[in-house]
Formats: C-alpha cells, sequence, structure tokens
C-alpha cells in the first residue's frame, strides 16, 4: 500500500488532476472520485461524488478496510467520511486559481506508476496537466 501514501499526497498538490487541483464540472464544483485494491485477499474500496473530503483515496481504503461495501457516492461517501474522522475542507480549497493550468487546451498526461512485490503487481494512475 505504499502507492496510497504516494497518491494521498499527490491529491493535495495542485499540479495534479486529483483532489486539490481537479478538473471542474459544467457548473464549476469539484466531484472527486478514488478508488483501490488489494489483489493479494481480492478486496476493493472506491468513492464518487465527494466535494470536501481533502483526501479521496484515503477514503476509499476506508471503504475497503472498514465497511461492508466496496463502492459509496456523494452523501452516502461524505457521511462515511465524517464517521471515519476524515479531515473535510471548503470546496473552494480544490480549485485552482491559476488560469493557465485550467485551459481547456491542456492534454492530461497519465503516469502509471507499477512496481512487483513477491505475489502481485501494484499500479496507480496519476494525471498530470
Amino acid at each position: 500500500m505504499v502507492l496510497w501514501v504516494q497518491v494521498r499526497e499527490l491529491e493535495t498538490d495542485p499540479l495534479f488532476n486529483s483532489g486539490r487541483g481537479s478538473a471542474l464540472t459544467d457548473k464549476g464544483t469539484v466531484e472527486m472520485e478514488a478508488s483501490i485494491m488489494d489483489g493479494s485477499n481480492r478486496r476493493c474500496g472506491a468513492v464518487s461524488g465527494l466535494t470536501t473530503v481533502k483526501n479521496p483515496v484515503s477514503l476509499a481504503r476506508l471503504v475497503m478496510d472498514k465497511s461492508p461495501h466496496s463502492y459509496l457516492a456523494f452523501n452516502g461517501a461524505e457521511e462515511f467520511a465524517r464517521q471515519q474522522v476524515l479531515l473535510f475542507m471548503v470546496p473552494f480549497f480544490f480549485r485552482i486559481l491559476d488560469k493557465k493550468l485550467s485551459q481547456p487546451h491542456w492534454r492530461h498526461v497519465v503516469i502509471t506508476l507499477s512496481f512487483i512485490t513477491h505475489v502481485h503487481v501494484i499500479s496507480a494512475q496519476i494525471y498530470i496537466l
């Protein structure tokens, strides 16, 4: 789960298109999602429609580890985050103010990080402007 920690840090960096710095909806709001899988025991957790949870990947991991569900969305995901005492931010935190970084002509580049443990491959995709 080393990549979980790295992705959590990238979600806080406004230069990455996840967490802080997320792409905006047509209404100018942020709706975030995240998912995580553990292939060694076939568990997974996913969340979507988040607007105030600072690190969506942390909530996805809690869904995997501390919930009977594999996917929570919108109000249900936010309520579960409150029950788990995760860090919340005001929605403005997730928007980047530098207009150059939010121009629609910029292309997103996907970087896939992978490494092999003794049993399985762990990977994560990171979207960069």
